[in-house]
Order: structure tokens, then sequence, then C-alpha cells
């Protein structure tokens, strides 16, 4: 009877740390396969990397990857003048005319080298029934009711097309344009022709009508009209003042 015993207790001894055992590597083998320890006989991939929250230093490289390139001397140049367009212009008094209902966006002509990072771009909020009263061009663009975006791209003077603007909310277009060189008149002009601001071109072809000229300028001004082709009674007026008369230039040298 004592050897049974024995031999039962000796048994039950080497049953337990079997047992044990059975238990550990199933657990391990479950811990495996939801992946909360590595497999030891599976080799780790290549440049194998923990899942971690990304460093301060990491989050700050990839935002400096996504922010444009630092902008040019003349970018910077461009954003005054245009700051300065629209901190005068009408439609920044929501007072006067009301929260605008047109997102406008002008976008200039992309230079060497922009074309990844893109061209330098403005965006303002305007009022339809002002620019559809005023020009053709946006009349058809915002006929639908409505909110609306509009965009002009590859423009080669964007602070030109914001005063084109700008000058669409102003009863007093001669006034505005006082003091302003040909050059600026000119491409005004063109503006107003494109986007077909009747007011506008009449206001130009009157103020070229009226101011001086040199004799390059006057060349530029008989170029620039004859490449518009204006339907307008004010250009033909304008052609005959450079049949009529003799430029600034000329009669200064006849003077001398």
């Amino acid at each position: 009877m004592a050897s049974d015993a024995n031999s039962s207790s000796s048994s039950s001894h080497h049953h337990k740390p079997s047992s044990s055992r059975n238990q550990q590597q199933q657990l391990v083998s479950t811990m495996i396969k939801q992946g909360f320890i590595s497999d030891p006989f599976l080799s780790p991939p290549p440049n194998f990397r923990a899942l971690a929250s990304p460093t301060l230093f990491e989050m700050m490289s990839v935002e400096q990857a996504r922010e444009p390139k630092p902008s040019s001397e003349a970018h910077k140049k461009l954003r005054e003048r245009v700051s300065s367009v629209l901190s005068q212009a009408p439609f920044q008094i929501s007072n006067h005319w009301g929260m605008g209902d047109v997102r406008l966006t002008v976008a200039a002509r992309p230079e060497a080298g922009e074309r990844e990072t893109g061209s330098f771009r403005v965006s303002m909020d305007v009022h339809r029934r002002v620019l559809a009263s005023k020009s053709r061009f946006f009349a058809e663009k915002l006929r639908r009711s409505g909110p609306h975006s509009v965009e002009i791209l590859e423009c080669d003077d964007v602070v030109a097309y914001l005063e084109a603007v700008v000058l669409m909310y102003s009863d007093e277009l001669k006034t505005k344009l006082t003091g302003m060189e040909v050059s600026k008149i000119l491409t005004l002009l063109k503006i107003s022709s494109a986007i077909m601001f009747d007011d506008g071109i009449r206001a130009c072809l009157e103020y070229l009508e009226a101011v001086p000229w040199s004799e390059q300028e006057e060349e530029t001004v008989v170029s620039h009209l004859n490449q518009l082709q204006l339907d307008d009674s004010g250009t033909d007026t304008v052609l005959q003042r450079v049949i009529a008369e003799p430029s600034t230039s000329s009669r200064a040298d006849e003077i001398s």
C-alpha cells in the first residue's frame, strides 16, 4: 500500500510540470497571434520600425515640407501692392455693402519654376449684384442664384484686375483714373475689355483722349487699340487725335 501511494504521488508530481508548460505554450501562442509579442522564429522585415507617436521634430519636418517655398522678392512686392488695393476696396466695407456672396480668386500667370509650387493668387468676397450689373462676363458667370465661386487664372497683372473690380463699385470712374499713367490706363482698358466692363472701357478711352502723350506712349496706345479692336466710338476718337495732332514729344522737338 505504501508503495502504491508513493508511486501515485510520484506520478502526480510528473504530470503537473507538463500541464503547466502546455498552458504557458498556449498563452504564448495566443499572444503571438494577437500581436502582443513577436514570433521568435520569424525574422523581422528590413528597416522595421514599431509604430509610435511622431516626435515634435518629425511633426515640424512634415509641416515644413507642406509649406510653400519662401516667396521671391517680386512676390513680396506684389503682396504689398495687393494689400494696398484691398485695404481701400469698397467691398471690404461690410457695413455699406453687406457680406459678399461671391468668392473671387485672381491668380497670376506662373513664372519659371512655379508650376509645382503654384503661382501667386488672391481671393476676396465681392458682391454679385455689383459685378453682374457692371460686367457681362460676370453676369454670365453669376446668372444662377446662390453662392458662387469664380476664378480668373493666369493673369498678367493681378493688381490691375483687382483695381478693375474696385472700379465697378465706383460711380466716379474719371476721378478714380485721375493721375494714372498711360500704361496703367491701357492695362485697365485691356482688362475691362476682357471682362466686358463697358463703363470701364468708356472711362479709359475718355481718359486717353484727354491726357497728353509722349511719342512712345502714342505708339503704344495705337498698338493696344488696334489689338483690342473695341466696338466703341471712343476708340475712333482717340485714333483721330493721333492723326490730327503730333505727339507731345514731336511738338517739343519742333520748338527746340
